[in-house]
């Protein structure tokens, strides 16, 4: 190792270059010329107390050292504040498909490809040198400090201090395989979002963790513990309001706070009896896009893992919001693939799946629904004499009428051409025959806009339906063939009314259309 300066001696035209050949430092020296003193190692742990004893004013460090790689050195220094301040310039063979996120992950100031080492004495890797030497140098260390530094450094606290971070490294990696992995799984998002908030409790020890999301409004947390209707909401659920509420005034608006979901995935690790004072708390934004949420954390460590929580809570957050954008837009195509387009109800293959899952829940809890199929009067007669974007207009604003005048737990579909089919949860006969009357009255009142100006139109609406009355089994198919037939006698017995499954029986006025 060379001969270094006295602790504490400023040495503002040093560089030193940590590389496996000692012709880099020669190549480096002549690219800069005789103003700078080019120091070369090729082992990691004697760069290392090279850097200690005497700061230089930048280092260049290959990933490939004896000892301690040049990955390592990189992370031990950025980790140590007395240190970090020294610019990295980390350079790899071309060909190295990882370096530039490796820089990236170290926090490095720079990161050159090289063609072979005589790249070292000028273009991109010269260029990005002096940029970095143009820097201020960084204050030498007090002789104190050195001699801790250098305690810390010596082999056996050395390689615990590595065995930690890569230990670290091993659970990041690993945490960031699983959440890609359970995004193939899981294509709901508050499943998802319990799911990696459950993933997280298994590698971070923390007191909290949570997730506000921007689409639905709700923050998902955990470790908080059972909370009762009428309490107010703890520290870390107002931190992550609050935080929220930062991140959307500068981005999409904040909607105030919203429903609180308490994640329910066993017994973290993570949950100790730690004092407040122990605690810090960290936000950060979900990047996909635009904001997408808030991923927060409130540690049960003390500063000494800051930096720690620090790296793995800015991966968590891109690994997040990558798989939560993705579930998004894997939800929003199968939306799209289940919604008629002309009215944004659903198609009949929407309608079918929905109405299958409900008609499966009354059947376990033996309620009662109604099922409504509707099929608008003399349909094919508008689009003859007005055309077809006239009925499209017919179409939709009578699926208007039905979102107007059904509740947010009714299931309204487009069943095919002028045909709608609802169900309804929750819902007798009795009161099935209420909210028909109430669809048809508002289909006959409404007056049709016309394309081409003119006279509005009227059209009325027929329908027909059929109850299940929560009793025994119940076949969805068979139901909705039973509103058919209903619909059928309400035509047969003159348009504009309701019919139900009693034969031969019609309900609702008798005027005709």
């Amino acid at each position: 190792m060379p001969d270094a300066a006295a602790p504490g001696t400023p040495t503002p035209t040093r560089v030193l270059v940590a590389t496996p050949n000692p012709v880099s430092a020669h190549a480096v020296q002549a690219g800069l010329g005789d103003d700078w003193e080019v120091v070369w190692t090729g082992d990691g742990l004697e760069a290392l107390q090279e850097i200690i004893v005497s700061p230089p004013r930048a280092a260049v460090i290959s990933g490939e050292l004896d000892n301690l790689s040049g990955l390592q050195l990189c992370q031990r220094l950025k980790a140590e504040p007395d240190l970090a301040g020294i610019p990295l310039l980390l350079v790899h063979l071309q060909g190295n498909r990882l370096g530039d996120h490796w820089a990236a992950s170290l926090g490095v100031e720079g990161h050159v490809q090289l063609v072979t080492v005589t790249d070292l004495a000028g273009g991109p890797f010269l260029e990005s040198l002096q940029r970095l030497l143009a820097q201020p140098p960084i204050h030498p260390l007090a002789p104190e400090r050195v001699a801790t530094l250098q305690g810390q450094c010596a082999d056996a606290s050395l390689l615990r201090w590595v065995a930690d971070r890569w230990r670290d490294l091993a659970q990041e990696q690993a945490l960031l395989q699983a959440m890609a992995a359970a995004s193939t799984k899981i294509h709901d998002l508050p499943t998802l979002l319990k799911e990696l908030l459950g993933l997280c409790g298994d590698v971070l020890e923390f007191r909290a963790i949570g997730v506000y999301w921007y689409e639905t409004g709700t923050l998902y947390t955990l470790g908080e513990g059972e909370r009762g209707p009428g309490d107010p909401p703890s520290p870390f659920e107002q931190a992550m309001w609050e935080q929220a509420e930062i991140f959307g005034d500068i981005v999409r608006g904040f909607p105030g706070p919203g429903e609180l979901v308490a994640v329910d995935a066993g017994e973290p690790r993570s949950l100790q009896d730690v004092p407040d004072s122990a605690s810090a708390f960290f936000a950060v934004p979900l990047q996909a896009d635009g904001t997408i949420g808030v991923l927060g954390l409130a540690t049960t460590k003390s500063s000494s893992r800051r930096e720690h929580y620090l790296r793995t809570l800015g991966l968590l957050a891109q690994q997040m919001a990558l798989v939560l954008s993705s579930a998004l837009m894997y939800q929003q195509i199968q939306q799209l693939s289940r919604t008629d387009g002309l009215t944004g109800l659903l198609n009949r293959r929407g309608f079918l799946e929905r109405a299958t899952s409900e008609v499966a829940r009354h059947q376990r809890f033996r309620s009662p629904f109604t099922v409504l199929l509707t099929d608008l009067d003399h349909f094919k007669q508008v689009n003859d004499t007005f055309g077809h974007p006239q009925g499209d207009v017919v179409l939709r604003e009578t699926a208007h009428l039905f979102k107007t005048n059904l509740r947010s737990i009714d299931v309204a579909g487009r069943y095919g051409g002028e045909e709608f089919v609802i169900l309804l949860p929750e819902t007798g006969a009795a009161g099935g025959h209420v909210v028909a009357e109430r669809l048809r009255e508002s289909v006959a009142a409404h007056r049709f806009p016309r394309i081409e100006g003119g006279e509005p139109l009227r059209c009325t609406l027929s329908i027909g339906f059929a109850s299940y009355t929560g009793e025994g089994p119940v076949d969805l198919e068979a139901l909705i063939g039973a509103a058919d037939a209903a619909l059928y006698r309400a035509k047969g017995t003159g348009r504009n009314r309701v019919a139900g499954p009693e034969a031969g029986v019609a309900l609702g006025p008798l005027s005709a259309t």
